[in-house]
């Protein structure tokens, strides 16, 4: 019988790596005002969602887990990002509609469109 490590090993590789990638993002202030609160990142076991206000904030969020990555070679996965852009709720506030691809590294990154 073959025992698959990975598995057992997992809990400990996501807070060895993870959470201190979770804990750089969200002690960038760099984010979404949300009920007085700076929103940046949403985590559910290994699924992240980055937010940012300005396409200027969300290049800027994404080249800090690239940094971190780097710094302990890790590898990552840029088919499987993908960002989407939503429309601003208030008119007056949006400053453009069309935004350059967003990029971790030299890779661009997948744009996907809201379904409704």
């Amino acid at each position: 019988m073959v025992c698959d490590k990975r598995g057992v090993l997992s809990p400990y590789f996501f807070t060895r790596y993870i959470r201190n990638l979770i804990y750089t993002v969200t002690g960038s202030d760099i984010g979404c005002m949300i009920g007085g609160n700076v929103v940046n990142l949403l985590a559910y076991a290994d699924d992240l969602v980055l937010l940012a206000p300005s396409w200027i904030a969300m290049q800027e969020i994404l080249s800090i887990p690239k940094v971190q990555a780097d710094n302990l070679n890790l590898s990552r996965n840029v088919n499987k990002t993908v960002y989407m852009i939503f429309n601003a709720m208030k008119r007056d506030r949006c400053t453009a509609v069309n935004f350059p691809c967003f990029k971790i590294g030299s890779s661009s990154l997948n744009f996907v469109e809201l379904r409704s």
